[in-house]
């Protein structure tokens, strides 16, 4: 659907679950999850809505369904467990590891940088020992070398999602829930110690935050409850 609205053009036409749509960088086509042989899997598919075709040993984390395709032409999504990603390239199939660890703690929300050499996660990284949470925030993996640092350290009252880099890659951009339920739009430098607010939400119920590649505008689903009030004739108290 155009941004500005108008009319919608249905792009998959199966009965199972179609869900993540993300763009490839040149725009030419969309992957997405499906479920799939009694699992959700990565799919890619023509942007105009041709054939799809499934990886099939691409299983996807059921408990945070997500993926995202780099500038680099690869695309990442999370495994069964929630304690690695997997690096798929469309072109040949093959797959690797973000990071060799899987033992290092939860990791959601991948977000790759502009140059497409470096993944900013959302990682409850431990530290030292199991149970050591010390490195609970935004970290940026890189996929040249092994490498990775900790941008923003979350406090124990707030929860955070990553959200993507500025088209320079100097920042990193991610919402923060503080313990009020108040829901901010912040960004952290990556070379010097900032943390910027770029907006809070005064919405209720927000959710599903993206943002644009200029990281000019916020795409959010807000929840709201609509009840319909209707009229019974002939109502018998004494019916069951």
């Amino acid at each position: 659907m155009p941004l500005s609205g108008g009319e919608q053009r249905r792009l998959t036409n199966t009965t199972r679950s179609n869900i993540c749509p993300v763009w490839s960088p040149d725009g030419k086509q969309v992957a997405f999850v499906c479920w799939h042989q009694g699992g959700y899997r990565i799919a890619v598919m023509d942007s105009d809505g041709g054939s799809v075709h499934i990886f099939e040993k691409s299983l996807v984390s059921e408990a945070a369904i997500s993926c995202a395709w780099s500038p680099g032409q690869r695309i990442i999504y999370e495994r069964p467990g929630n304690r690695n990603f997997n690096l798929l390239d469309p072109q040949s199939g093959s797959e690797q590891p973000l990071v060799t660890n899987d033992s290092a703690g939860w990791m959601f929300e991948p977000r790759f940088a502009p140059d497409g050499n470096k993944v900013a996660i959302h990682w409850n990284r431990f530290l030292n020992r199991p149970g050591d949470r010390a490195g609970n925030g935004v970290w940026v993996v890189s996929l040249t070398e092994p490498s990775q640092t900790l941008a923003y350290r979350y406090s124990q009252l707030s929860s955070s999602t990553c959200l993507g880099w500025s088209p320079d890659g100097e920042w990193i951009y991610f919402t923060n829930t503080d313990s009020t339920g108040r829901q901010r739009i912040c960004r952290a430098s990556r070379r010097e110690s900032i943390i910027d607010t770029v907006c809070i939400l005064s919405l209720r119920g927000v959710s599903q935050v993206t943002m644009s590649p200029d990281c000019r505008r916020f795409v959010c689903v807000v929840q709201e409850r609509i009840s319909d009030l209707r009229l019974i004739e002939h109502f018998d108290p004494e019916a069951e």
